[in-house]
């Protein structure tokens, strides 16, 4: 992964980067083992301890992340959809796996939404192959070498959520795995879609923008949306 110079002022972070005016931070190892308020551990307070584990890491990060912008001590409570109550004039996106968890915050003034997800370098079995893939991912991958078939399967799968995460943040709708293709260029690390549904599309729909990266050993993908006043940095 390369992104510009890490952000290093507050203590609570020491992995915070930033990429195109998002800013993107790791969990520390302490993150996950503190507890929130009661107010945000309601949501999993008959969880188990693995799930628990996680829900800290990422509030607690996402917290850090913030601060970065001034915005202390941020309460992060839960949503009726079940997502993160972002502070006035922010948007984010938590995403974690069952050793790292990792944050993206932008100002939505920049932003109309953003989406994150890691997924572990490890491959994907093919019976999620083949629920999650289109006809022409499923063409893609039978071209590639076998080795790295079901790890870039994976990489699909990281880029899907990631997306509907971005997509849903900034129009409220939720997709299914089929309804959008994705095709990877290994130079640029970009990822490119294409909408596979019938339905009318919400304005901006096609101004996502998608990169991937590989890092602690797991895949990042990273959709986010330039608000309107083309004030996100290109």
């Amino acid at each position: 992964m390369v992104f510009s110079t890490p952000l290093v002022n507050y203590p609570a972070v020491k992995s915070c980067w930033i990429y195109k005016g998002l800013r993107l931070g790791w969990a520390e190892n302490w993150m996950w083992l503190t507890s929130l308020s009661q107010a945000e551990m309601k949501p999993v307070s008959s969880a188990s301890i693995d799930r628990i584990r996680e829900f800290q890491a990422g509030r607690h990060c996402a917290r850090a992340v913030l601060a970065t912008w001034g915005q202390d001590n941020t309460s992060l409570l839960v949503q009726p959809d079940r997502q993160p109550a972002w502070p006035s004039g922010f948007v984010g996106s938590i995403s974690h796996s069952a050793s790292e968890c990792i944050v993206v915050v932008g100002k939505a003034s920049h932003y109309m939404g953003v989406g994150i997800d890691i997924e572990p370098h490890r491959a994907l079995c093919k019976n999620v192959i083949r629920m999650i893939t289109t006809a022409c991912e499923r063409r893609w991958l039978e071209g590639v070498e076998v080795d790295q078939h079901n790890r870039l399967a994976r990489l699909l799968f990281s880029a899907k959520e990631s997306f509907f995460k971005c997509f849903y943040s900034a129009f409220g709708i939720k997709l299914g795995f089929r309804d959008v293709s994705f095709t990877l260029d290994p130079v640029s690390q970009i990822l490119r879609y294409q909408y596979k549904i019938s339905q009318i599309l919400p304005p901006n729909y096609d101004r996502l923008r998608g990169r991937y990266w590989l890092g602690r050993n797991h895949f990042i993908t990273l959709f986010f949306i330039p608000a309107n006043n083309g004030t996100a940095n290109r």
